[in-house]
């Protein structure tokens, strides 16, 4: 079998089929037919692009690098100018700031300002039982503010009151109107 197909092989070969075959040891009877090596054919076409491969491993973090230098210091500013110096001079109505550089300036009193509260009034007058006794104050805006006192926390304050009825938490029970020009009648 190995001589026919060889023989059909050598058939289509032309004269030069002693190069195509070699015969071990002069290829008698059931003599091993080995093929020759050729010379090289020409590239094929590129074959279609493979699959994309497993991810790789995590390669490996470097090292930190060194900490720059410190730049250069920067010029210096220009020269500030000095100040002058000042002098207090108290006068009978305010004082008198005078300063080398020829700066003066003059600070006067300012006058007295009225005074907040203008009243004191106490509803059904002082009559309480426990120390405390709330009053109210007039102040010179006309505005009323009632002294109330909370028992159970044992506190104070003040709180602004219109016109209306109340009734004292001294433990008095005081009653009292405001009126609409904030009289204050019991």
């Amino acid at each position: 079998m190995k001589y026919l197909i060889m023989v059909l092989a050598l058939a289509g070969c032309g004269e030069d089929t002693k190069h195509i075959v070699q015969c071990i040891a002069g290829c008698p009877g059931d003599a091993e037919l080995l093929p020759v090596v050729g010379p090289p054919g020409a590239d094929g076409e590129p074959g279609d692009t493979g699959a994309t491969g497993e991810q790789g491993i995590e390669g490996v973090v470097g090292i930190t690098g060194a900490t720059g230098s410190i730049g250069a210091t920067g010029p210096s500013g220009p020269a500030s100018e000095s100040g002058s110096d000042c002098t207090v001079v108290q006068a009978t109505d305010g004082a008198t700031i005078i300063c080398e550089d020829g700066t003066i300036a003059p600070i006067n009193n300012g006058t007295d300002g009225e005074s907040g509260v203008i009243g004191v009034i106490d509803p059904c007058g002082a009559q309480a039982t426990n120390g405390f006794d709330e009053i109210l104050l007039r102040l010179h805006s006309g505005e009323l503010f009632a002294n109330y006192y909370d028992a159970a926390r044992k506190r104070s304050g003040l709180v602004l009151i219109h016109p209306g009825s109340y009734i004292t938490t001294d433990g008095t029970g005081c009653e009292f109107t405001v009126t609409q020009d904030l009289e204050v009648m019991w």
